[in-house]
């Protein structure tokens, strides 16, 4: 239902599981296939609990229950009917999921989860593009310029903020009097940028700083370093890299699980 909800708004069609995902491949095909790899997962990471010690806590069976409980309070008897759905078959269900995410855990413990501030970095940036205009456009600004006042150019407004700044007011404040909002972005020290993209002007400024810039077809940038390890976004990053290691040392034991 989801999906049908969802896809037949972005694509228009009521028709979603015959559209083709790839050459051959329809919806219904990629769903039904994804199915399978789930539970085929659940069913080997089940087999192997024994031989790695892991079982269900009581703390764990008691979630279960809740989460039982909770969902059966949210569904409609209808809908549990019409789909084969009971108490005893979600507790056989969420049973197996449960112990086959503490099975995950059990492999994947091996992975090094300790990531330094350092090695997970990520500055945080703050910038305000004013853009460059077309010949048409700066035409038109110009002839509709009031009376006795003179056109800004894109080049020189842009100049007007950066020397605000650097003369003490706010990325925000000196673009206000043109109008503007700065934006955020944050940028990891691990990831190459190429000449000129904004990632690679952030991890040229130390805290504080702040560059002005052009990029050819968009305009001119001011930007300024906020911060060189911006917290949320360090520590967002760190949790991927740990997922990284974990998804590395699942995928050095399951593919043997699943051949055998």
């Amino acid at each position: 239902y989801y999906y049908e909800m969802m896809y037949s708004y972005m694509y228009g069609t009521s028709d979603i599981w015959n559209m083709e995902v790839s050459t051959g491949v329809t919806m219904a095909d990629d769903m039904r296939e994804s199915v399978l790899a789930t539970l085929r997962q659940t069913y080997i990471l089940c087999s192997h609990a024994d031989e790695l010690g892991v079982s269900l806590s009581e703390a764990d069976l008691a979630k279960v229950e809740e989460t039982i409980d909770s969902s059966l309070e949210q569904s409609d008897p209808a809908l549990l009917e019409r789909i084969n759905m009971d108490r005893e078959r979600m507790v056989e269900i969420m049973t197996k999921n449960a112990l086959a995410n503490r099975v995950w855990e059990a492999v994947v413990a091996a992975a090094d989860t300790n990531v330094s501030d350092e090695e997970a970095r990520c500055v945080g940036a703050s910038y305000v593009l004013v853009a460059e205009k077309a010949e048409g456009e700066s035409q038109a600004a110009e002839e509709t310029q009031a009376e006795g006042e003179e056109a800004v150019s894109p080049k020189v407004m842009a100049q007007e903020i950066y020397d605000a700044v650097r003369g003490g007011s706010t990325l925000a404040d000196a673009a206000a009097l043109y109008a503007l909002t700065p934006s955020s972005a944050t940028y990891f020290i691990g990831d190459t940028f190429d000449a000129g993209t904004l990632g690679a002007h952030a991890l040229a400024l130390a805290e504080g700083e702040s560059e002005l810039f052009k990029v050819d077809g968009t305009g001119w940038y001011v930007m300024v370093l906020d911060s060189e390890m911006d917290e949320a976004a360090t520590n967002a990053r760190r949790e991927s890299i740990i997922a990284q290691r974990q998804a590395e040392v699942f995928n050095e034991t399951y593919p043997a699980w699943q051949e055998a």
